[in-house]
């Protein structure tokens, strides 16, 4: 095993909002739904990071970025899912250089930074539904990385790393309700 080349130095949840729906009797018994979900992507250049502190290798400062992400539901019909949400995490990434590969930081950044703070969502959501009346749901698996990441670092930059995608379908599945193994 070898260290990510972006670290995630700091997270923030921002907003966390979770309504549970009241379902229709057809739909209250489905194991997954359909959900238009509205996903927007920030990430952009942070060096203010280590004002208060050392970095811990040269030139990290022009290397590290804030990435935000933001996920809602967009649905009419609030009874064909189980929970109405917006989640907004936020988090401070750093891309160490002998890692990078010849890959643009602030792609790097976006694309690790993005499914680290995603990963971190996941988790919330789960844990949080599973206290809810409609019972633990997960949200789907997603990835960031560009389908060509050495085409996109050669055009990318941190103003292109920013960016809003339209509303996309993904499936929210009901968690599993075995429990994991315990960590000792």
């Amino acid at each position: 095993m070898k260290p990510s080349p972006v670290q995630l130095l700091q997270s923030t949840i921002e907003k966390f909002s979770v309504e549970a729906n009241p379902l229709n009797a057809d739909r209250a018994a489905s194991t997954s739904e359909d959900v238009q979900l509205q996903v927007k992507e920030f990430c952009e250049p942070f060096s203010a990071f280590w004002e208060d502190q050392t970095p811990p290798v040269d030139g990290i400062e022009e290397r590290t970025f804030m990435v935000r992400l933001s996920i809602r539901t967009e649905v009419e019909d609030v009874t064909s899912i189980p929970y109405s949400f917006e989640l907004v995490f936020s988090g401070v990434v750093a891309c160490f250089p002998e890692t990078l590969n010849g890959f643009a930081p602030a792609l790097t950044a976006r694309q690790y930074g993005l499914a680290m703070i995603y990963g971190a969502m996941r988790e919330q959501f789960l844990t949080f539904t599973s206290r809810m009346p409609h019972g633990a749901r997960l949200l789907p698996t997603v990835s960031f990385m560009e389908p060509d990441p050495k085409a996109a670092a050669t055009t990318s930059t941190a103003s292109e790393a920013q960016s809003a995608k339209p509303a996309t379908r993904a499936k929210v599945a009901s968690a599993k309700r075995a429990r994991a193994p315990a960590r000792s």
